[in-house]
């Protein structure tokens, strides 16, 4: 089986967001958590002196403005670093060419063609909208279900070369 895929920023972007999670999950759930704590902070410690106090008000600390918006700078920052990868590396953008043969994967992009055995991918995981076939860590070939002529056909053949996670 072959197909074409000309990658897309989207696509780029999904595939960035999954390597993130799953190498930073513990990280990224303890930042959520602990700017979460910070913005409910104040209006909890509100309502429970508003019930001793009904003159009560609401204080505000550095702490609870400064949490949020140093996540919020992070994610940006994260955005802003995949999108710069994807303008600055024209390989990125490169339309990718793949074969699906029973030795291995054939994959050609632009001036740049290789081989890869069965035996040096990790697994395949399905995800939402695309496939993602690793190889070492954070090594990845992926593209999007849609492009794929049969997808049920190229799932069955890759579970009997490698684990397909997902499906």
């Amino acid at each position: 089986m072959s197909f074409t895929y000309q990658p897309v920023f989207r696509d780029y972007l999904t595939l960035s967001r999954h390597v993130l999670w799953a190498q930073l999950k513990l990280a990224i759930i303890l930042g959520g958590v602990v700017t979460l704590g910070a913005l409910i902070q104040p209006f909890a410690a509100w309502y429970l002196v508003k019930q001793s106090n009904p003159e009560a008000h609401i204080e505000i600390g550095l702490m609870n403005v400064a949490i949020p918006l140093l996540a919020l700078l992070f994610a940006v920052s994260i955005h802003a670093s995949i999108k710069k990868r994807w303008n600055k590396l024209e390989a990125l953008r490169a339309t990718v060419e793949y074969e699906f043969e029973d030795l291995g994967l054939n994959v050609r992009s632009g001036l740049n063609r290789s081989f890869i055995e069965w035996k040096q991918f990790a697994h395949t995981e399905v995800t939402k909208h695309h496939i993602l076939l690793k190889t070492v860590p954070g090594a990845y070939f992926y593209f999007p279900k849609f492009v794929v002529p049969n997808l049920e056909e190229l799932l069955r053949f890759l579970a009997g070369k490698i684990p397909v996670k997902g499906a």
